[in-house]
């Protein structure tokens, strides 16, 4: 497809993005804290999609105002993800691979955290990782860390609960987002050694099935 130019003559479509448009992505990945940015043309599947927002994220993303393909590649400082993909396809690729397996965590035992009447002091926190998904009911009292940048926070998600018992991670069922967050923080527990005493857990089927028990009880559910 064609489209005029200011000078009256034509130009594809497909010969990409102004250099504005490549100018201004790069500024801002740079202002997001990644380094060795490069934008490329190339020739890349249609049903590959950008990463969202650059914060949490780097690799490959498609950058289309006009219609054309460009690959863009960033590397967050610190990170190391061994030999990069041709095109990052999942955002949790650009963060370190995970060493620890948080254990499960039952319904059972959280509703028994929840409704305890003893602790003068609560030793838990239930975190939702979720984050557009995030409306719908959680649990009451949970803190929300989105997974997209949750590994970007942890020094101050760290300073926040190093000291906090259990820390208990979910998502929409816990098979991806609230396990990932779960095993980067007990990573970043391990790494400082014992200068705390907090563990990671992971709520065993998320709050899919945490709604289906406890719809109804308004101790144990809450809406935005």
């Amino acid at each position: 497809m064609l489209s005029p130019t200011s000078g009256g003559a034509e130009k594809s479509a497909e010969d990409g993005p102004t250099i504005a448009t490549v100018a201004l992505c790069k500024q801002i990945f740079t202002d997001a804290g990644f380094k060795e940015i490069s934008i490329s043309n190339a020739k890349v599947r249609k049903d590959v999609t950008g990463l969202g927002s650059p914060k949490g994220s780097a690799g490959h993303a498609a950058l289309g105002a006009v219609g054309a393909p460009y690959q863009i590649y960033a590397l967050k400082p610190g990170t190391s993800t061994g030999k990069q993909p041709d095109v990052l396809l999942r955002w949790w690729d650009a963060f370190p691979i995970i060493a620890s397996a948080p254990p499960g965590i039952s319904a059972e035992e959280v509703v028994a955290l929840i409704r305890s009447p003893s602790a003068p002091k609560p030793d838990y926190v239930v975190i939702d990782v979720r984050r557009n998904d995030h409306q719908g009911g959680h649990v009451r009292g949970s803190e929300q860390w989105p997974a997209q940048t949750f590994h970007d926070d942890l020094p101050e998600f760290f300073g926040k609960h190093k000291n906090t018992e259990k820390v208990i991670f979910y998502c929409g069922s816990s098979q991806g987002r609230g396990p990932r967050c779960a095993g980067w923080y007990q990573d970043y527990l391990d790494g400082v050694g014992g200068e705390h005493g907090s563990k990671a857990y992971v709520l065993t089927g998320g709050v899919k099935e945490w709604l289906k028990r406890f719809t109804g009880h308004e101790d144990l559910v809450d809406y935005d």
